[in-house]
């Protein structure tokens, strides 16, 4: 799947993208990412809504919380922090909150409940990368393993 950086749409608003729908505030601020039908839709949220890239300011940081939930529960959660420096912004979004599973048949869900290890993964890992927003637009990142937990 391949996500546009920019969108253009009236905010506030959302649009549909490869079965996504993003949604937008008053303040061109994402607030939530959705795929999926009603009853086993997959959701982001942002609190505050993530910023337009391009309305951060240079040498300054944004950050803020996320949350992702499959048909209404929380699943897991975390930061964001997005940093710009001129034409480049730093972009790390940290997972900080153990998985919560919901809706598991019962051996399933004791053997999260026994092996801690399986509903602590998430915060082991964080995403960072770099927008470049000169002249050719582009995002550069990846998934990491963080220290031991």
């Amino acid at each position: 799947m391949n996500m546009p950086l920019i969108l253009e749409l009236s905010v506030p608003g959302s649009v549909e993208i490869d079965g996504m729908t993003v949604f937008v505030d008053e303040d061109s601020k994402t607030t939530k990412i959705s795929a999926g039908q009603q009853n086993r839709n997959v959701e982001v949220d942002f609190l505050p809504g993530f910023p337009n890239l391009l309305d951060i300011s240079d040498r300054s940081t944004e950050r803020g919380r996320w949350s992702f939930r499959i048909s209404g529960a929380v699943i897991t959660g975390g930061s964001y922090n997005l940093s710009r420096k001129g034409n480049s912004i730093a972009v790390e979004i940290d997972v900080t909150e153990n998985w919560e599973p919901s809706g598991l048949p019962l051996s399933f869900r004791i053997f999260t409940q026994l092996v801690r290890s399986f509903r602590s993964w998430p915060i082991t890992y964080r995403w960072r990368g770099t927008v470049d927003l000169g002249e050719n637009l582009t995002l550069v990142g990846a998934w990491e393993r963080k220290g031991r937990q």
